[in-house]
């Protein structure tokens, strides 16, 4: 058991080495084309040795020929080409190279990449990347780190766009109302209260009748948090 953690953790190690955002010019043209190819050709993964922090990744955790396993090296594939368009884009480059250089990252990419395997949807690890930024760039902490990747999580296909679409949204008869219902549970959105569905009458408690609540718009604002969900991810 000593010697399966040890294995472990050395391959942490040689992980966040390979991660270190010093990858040369060909290795992120590689790492772009995984993130564009399909499955079958990453279940023939030849030219994976070619990129050391996939080859680790392979490694490491023993990763085959599935589709599991390829949909799970297609998605970090995804977050770092996002990672590293955007860290060359931001000028970060450098200031990310030296965070990892300089720091113990091991915790980041066990977080990282429980996470990944998690998710389904692509553009979910795209996404990651960017809350990823913005902590490596202290605009969140590690615990807002985790609170908005846990949330990225819990988005069904269609929530974020939604989200991102604007800042209030009126709702009649039910329209988009589970969407709207569904960001509302995340704490991202909040409804209006207009009046309120019950009054008192002769010391009665009559309720207003569920139809007629029913044709009332309803309007849902963004939260702080839903509005910084969108600023981090664009």
């Amino acid at each position: 058991m000593a010697n399966a953690e040890e294995s472990t953790k050395a391959g942490l190690s040689r992980l966040q080495d390979d991660a270190r955002p010093t990858i040369c010019s060909d290795s992120l043209e590689l790492i772009s084309n995984i993130a564009e190819v399909g499955l079958d050709e990453i279940l023939q993964n030849e030219f994976l040795k070619d990129i050391p922090v996939i080859s680790s990744l392979v490694s490491i955790y023993k990763i085959g020929n599935n589709i599991h396993n390829a949909h799970l090296l297609k998605k970090y594939a995804c977050f770092l080409d996002e990672f590293n368009r955007d860290s060359f884009e931001k000028g970060s480059w450098n200031k990310y190279k030296q965070y990892f250089e300089e720091s113990n990252r091991k915790r980041d990419i066990e977080y990282l990449l429980i996470l990944l395997e998690r998710y389904i949807e692509e553009d979910k690890a795209r996404r990651l990347a960017k809350i990823y930024e913005a902590y490596l760039d202290k605009e969140i902490s590690w615990d807002d780190l985790r609170l908005f990747a846990e949330t990225l999580d819990r988005f069904l296909p269609g929530d974020y766009e939604m989200l991102r679409e604007k800042e209030t949204f009126q709702t009649l008869r039910g329209r988009d109302a589970e969407v709207l219902l569904r960001l509302t549970g995340l704490g991202l959105l909040i409804e209006d209260i207009h009046r309120q569905q019950w009054d008192v009458v002769d010391t009665t408690l009559i309720f207003d009748d569920p139809d007629e609540i029913e044709k009332e718009e309803r309007v849902y604002r963004r939260t702080e948090f839903g509005n910084r969900m969108v600023s981090i991810l664009g």
